[in-house]
């Protein structure tokens, strides 16, 4: 079994669609889950920043540094990246 989300399946999150897709079962952890998503959606359209009322402070990258990573989940939280060298490696490579 596969583990994680598929490719796209934020969007019904932070467009607000769950409640009109009834082929999942949705439960109160995917509703705040929505919430929060489409909070930080909010706050970024109309100031350029994620930061505001009602949502967890998602610090800025810094040049140089590991970046702190926004965990959207029932627990949101700031964790470091965890595959730095290989984002690096990546963005080196001439293809």
């Amino acid at each position: 079994m596969i583990k994680g989300a598929a490719h796209s399946a934020e969007i019904e999150y932070v467009l607000g669609n769950l409640p009109v897709n009834d082929v999942y079962d949705w439960q109160s952890e995917d509703y705040f889950v929505s919430t929060l998503s489409q909070l930080f959606f909010v706050h970024f359209i109309k100031t350029g920043n994620p930061n505001g009322l009602g949502v967890p402070v998602w610090l800025p990258v810094k040049p140089d540094e590991p970046a702190d990573v926004m965990i959207i989940g029932k627990n949101p939280r700031l964790q470091k990246e965890q595959h730095r060298e290989r984002y690096l490696y990546l963005r080196n490579m001439h293809f």
